[in-house]
């Protein structure tokens, strides 16, 4: 299952519990929702919320039946219905969200540009670094042989 498409569905399921609750705190959504999805329990529900909602990647992502719970929940049969549904706006979407999270995840608070080292940089650096001090070991030591030769 895409998480990207998770994450969405999430989100339009604490959006319409929103419609229905008189609070909108994690905890009351997710009691919210409990309440028309019986099969479901409230921490799931809640876990859902601070993975996606929150953005706290440390929460383990739904199980594929809670995530057809979810679907079921907005409207469609299954998630494959949700996903034949929103496949076009998929497409143009996440698009859009990838470039904006890239561009996001590239700066940081102050809006310079972080660069993302790789091993191959860090390899070409380790290997200009020893072309260099191999070139200057060679001079060094001719220059020593020059000094060292008179006597």
């Amino acid at each position: 299952m895409n998480h990207k498409q998770i994450e969405r569905i999430v989100q339009k399921v604490f959006e319409k519990a929103k419609k229905g609750s008189v609070s909108h705190s994690k905890y009351a959504l997710a009691k919210q929702v409990v309440k028309e999805i019986s099969s479901l329990n409230s921490k799931t529900l809640e876990r859902a919320y601070s993975r996606y909602i929150e953005k706290n990647d440390a929460m383990s992502a739904p199980n594929p039946d809670t995530v057809e719970f979810f679907c079921q929940y907005i409207g469609y049969g299954s998630y494959e219905e949700y996903m034949s549904k929103n496949s076009e706006h998929k497409i143009t979407t996440t698009d859009k969200k990838n470039s904006k999270e890239k561009k996001a995840d590239d700066s940081d608070k102050n809006g310079k540009i972080k660069k993302k080292y790789t091993w191959s940089f860090t390899l070409k650096i380790f290997i200009v670094l020893g072309i260099i001090i191999t070139i200057a070991n060679q001079f060094i030591r001719s220059k020593i042989q020059i000094l060292i030769a008179p006597l």
